[in-house]
C-alpha cells in the first residue's frame, strides 16, 4: 500500500476513537504513508440525512487518499472510491494510532468488495439503534481482542 489512507474518526486527531461508520464520521485521519505525517479532515457531511457518505468520499478525493479505512459504508461512496481506484478496508474498533501502526504493518484485511450496508437515504442512522452497526460494533470488539492478544504476544517474545 502506498500513498494516503484515510481513517474515519470520532475525533480531530490521532488518537481519536476509530468511526466503524464512514458517513456519519465526524471527522477523518489522513496517514501519509511516504511520511509518517498525519492530516486531519473535519466531514461537513456526518449530519447530513442522506447523502452524506457521497460528500465524504468526494471530499477525501480531493486530499489525494489511496485507501479508506471503515468498518460501514453505502453504495454510493464505495461506487465513488471504487471508480477512483481508492481501496477500502475494513476498519477494526481500535484508536486511529492503532490502525495507522496496523497500515505500517501491512496487517489490514484484503479490500472490501461491495458495500457493507444498506442505503441510509432519507433516513437517519444511529449507530446505537441500527443493526448493521451494533454487528460491526461486535464483530470489531472480537478483532479488538484478537489484535490485542497478537500485540501481547509479539512484544513478549
Amino acid at each position: 500500500m502506498e500513498g494516503k489512507v484515510a481513517i474515519s474518526a470520532f475525533g480531530n486527531d490521532a488518537e481519536a476513537m476509530y468511526s466503524p461508520h464512514f458517513g456519519a464520521a465526524s471527522h477523518f485521519v489522513i496517514y501519509n504513508l511516504s511520511t509518517g505525517e498525519t492530516e486531519v479532515v473535519e466531514n461537513v457531511a456526518h449530519n447530513l440525512s442522506a447523502g452524506r457518505g457521497e460528500m465524504a468520499a468526494r471530499l477525501l478525493l480531493e486530499h489525494g487518499i489511496k485507501a479508506v479505512v471503515t468498518q460501514l459504508i453505502g453504495p454510493r461512496p464505495f461506487r465513488t472510491f471504487q471508480e477512483n481506484g481508492v481501496n477500502i478496508y475494513p476498519g477494526l474498533r481500535l484508536m486511529v494510532e492503532d490502525i495507522t501502526r496496523a497500515v505500517q504493518e501491512e496487517r489490514l484485511s484484503p479490500p472490501l468488495s461491495g458495500p457493507t450496508e444498506e442505503s441510509h437515504s432519507g433516513g437517519e442512522c444511529n449507530s446505537k439503534n441500527c443493526s448493521k452497526c451494533s454487528e460491526a460494533a461486535s464483530t470489531s470488539a472480537q478483532i479488538t481482542e484478537n489484535i490485542k492478544e497478537e500485540v501481547k504476544e509479539s512484544e513478549q517474545g
